[in-house]
């Protein structure tokens, strides 16, 4: 009898996890070496490699280059360069340790998960989930890599490199690009989860994984806000949202969805906005996308929203646009959708501007532009999990910070100190090193006075009455001791 893809996942998963009992066992300066390699094999083949993607995928050979393989090597270095001091066992020193446990030494070690499942996306099948599994490896867990929609062969080039730089056989394996096999890969009995993708996906892996319960990081969906502040560079804002709805399709979970013009008239930012705009080329997207997003703007046309251009779709092309006249509160502005799109919206002050904000579930990211100490103050307010000042969609450009959303737009961190003990679990090991364990000892009848000597001594109110009690204590304690011996 054949047996089913989850069985043969699920024997993927124990030759993976076979593999990283051992791989677990190397110091982490060995794990970087790879690492190491890695980068530098990317970087050498750079060129090359880009080229085979962009004839394989259709995509523009510079921006994979800008946007896929220069973050993935600057995430590598910054691995290099961090992840042992992350993942050195900490040690607690004696400030803070309980007086009553003397000599206590305590350690925080950072142990990896053993097999972690990486669920990647579409939009940038080899930054995103690449950063995700190189932390993984450094970590030392082994990785189950399931690409998204038309990721395969950027998932194959980066076992490919990976190969190359050393990487130990059994460490990697490559799924298909099927949503089968990975609703397969989430019953294999892997450690961790790590998802990029929609909210919707989201949902059916939460639910997939709630029966274990699996651990999981995930990146959903985004529906970002771009606030233009008095005082603000319009010629800037419109570069910035011409970037956003320009940048690989638009299919970018940080581009600015909500233009939200504070404390002025929004006709001089409409202008500069649509001279950028009308400039872009259209992007292609997919036929599902394009449903709903007809579907979408039908809905905002029947409330009085008014697009620019007036069709923006041809075929499956569709032309960056530009929507006006939509109420703050109408289910347009809180919906992700992964398309060359973007809304104007005015608010009297700040405070208009955060409740327009924050009427969508969508808390990824957000940018700011204007004075900066007033961009600071508002951006100390947004609940958001990243917020870009006088810029936008670079919070994936530095591997030193963490990324990852609120809300419907998910939990954990990928990327940074953060993602790296995501993917680590912690463990605490205590050492005591002297013979007396006075928490042995049988109760006591005077226990309830002791205890509540050295409870008011310790942390009472009050200097006569703390020293009082620790008199007390002291007086208690001699008593005990002497029973002890």
């Amino acid at each position: 009898m054949k047996p089913s893809q989850t069985e043969l996942i699920r024997h993927h998963v124990d030759a993976l996890r076979a593999a990283q009992h051992e791989w677990c066992r190397a110091d982490v300066p060995e794990r970087l070496k790879i690492i190491k390699g890695f980068r530098q094999i990317l970087s050498t083949g750079g060129e090359d490699y880009s080229a085979r993607l962009a004839r394989e995928s259709g995509r523009v050979q510079g921006e994979i280059l800008v946007a896929e393989f220069i973050p993935l090597a600057d995430a590598c270095r910054f691995l290099e360069r961090s992840a042992a001091k992350i993942l050195k066992p900490r040690k607690l020193g004696g400030s803070g340790r309980p007086s009553w446990m003397p000599l206590l030494a305590t350690t925080v070690r950072r142990d990896p998960f053993g097999v972690v499942l990486v669920l990647a996306p579409f939009n940038y099948p080899l930054m995103l989930p690449g950063i995700q599994a190189l932390q993984a490896l450094a970590a030392g867990n082994a990785v189950l890599f399931k690409p998204g929609r038309n990721g395969l062969q950027a998932a194959m080039l980066f076992a490919e490199i990976l190969q190359k730089a050393g990487l130990p056989e059994g460490l990697l394996h490559i799924l298909d690009e099927s949503v089968e096999a990975g609703a397969a890969a989430l019953k294999s009995g892997v450690d961790k989860v790590v998802l990029t993708g929609s909210v919707e996906t989201g949902r059916a892996v939460a639910r997939a994984l709630a029966d274990g319960p699996v651990p999981s990081v995930m990146e959903l969906s985004g529906n970002d806000p771009l606030i233009v502040l008095p005082g603000a560079d319009l010629g800037l804002v419109a570069k910035a949202v011409g970037y956003g709805l320009r940048l690989n399709g638009s299919q970018t979970c940080i581009a600015p969805r909500r233009i939200i013009v504070v404390g002025r008239d929004a006709g001089p930012v409409r202008d500069r906005l649509l001279e950028t705009i009308t400039a872009l080329p259209a992007a292609e997207l997919p036929a599902d996308l394009l449903t709903r997003l007809d579907a979408a703007l039908t809905d905002a046309r029947a409330a009085g929203a008014a697009t620019t251009p007036e069709d923006p779709r041809s075929g499956t092309a569709f032309a960056p646009c530009l929507i006006e006249g939509l109420d703050a509160g109408h289910a347009f502005l809180a919906m992700d959708l992964f398309a060359p799109v973007s809304t104007l919206l005015e608010a009297e002050d700040t405070d208009q501007a955060l409740d327009i904000v924050h009427r969508s579930p969508y808390r990824l990211g957000a940018s700011i532009f204007g004075p900066v100490r007033e961009a600071q103050s508002l951006a100390a307010r947004l609940d958001a999990g990243a917020v870009c000042i006088n810029d936008a969609i670079i919070p994936t450009v530095d591997p030193r910070a963490p990324f990852g959303g609120r809300g419907r737009s998910g939990h954990g961190a990928t990327r940074g100190a953060e993602g790296l003990l995501e993917m680590t679990q912690a463990k605490a090991v205590f050492t005591r090193s002297t013979r007396i364990r006075p928490h042995f000892a049988p109760p006591r009848d005077d226990d309830p006075e002791f205890f509540g000597s050295f409870l008011l001594a310790a942390h009472g109110t009050g200097f006569k009455a703390r020293l009082s009690a620790a008199r007390r204590l002291m007086r208690q304690l001699s008593t005990r001791m002497s029973a002890l011996k």
